[in-house]
């Protein structure tokens, strides 16, 4: 893990993948609530150019745009 870790910051992805969250606290669901959860995202739609777009629009993306992947569990 902390080779991966190293990686990710070598590459530059911290740029854009953000390597952790904190859930809402949630008075109502203790279990889900205040997670720290390792995702290496953003989780962000982004338009990725002509070179890139498949022209399959999804949901309220375009064909040309892409949501940033989750890196967790990546080798």
């Amino acid at each position: 893990m902390l080779r991966g870790k190293q990686i990710f910051h070598q590459t530059g992805y911290i740029s854009c993948h953000h390597p952790s969250f904190v859930t809402h606290r949630l008075t109502d669901r203790l279990v889900q609530g205040f997670q720290l959860i390792l995702p290496y995202s953003d989780f962000l739609v982004g338009e990725m150019g002509p070179r890139l777009a498949d022209q399959l629009p999804a949901g309220q993306a375009s064909g040309a745009e892409w949501r940033t992947t989750p890196l967790w569990g990546s080798e």
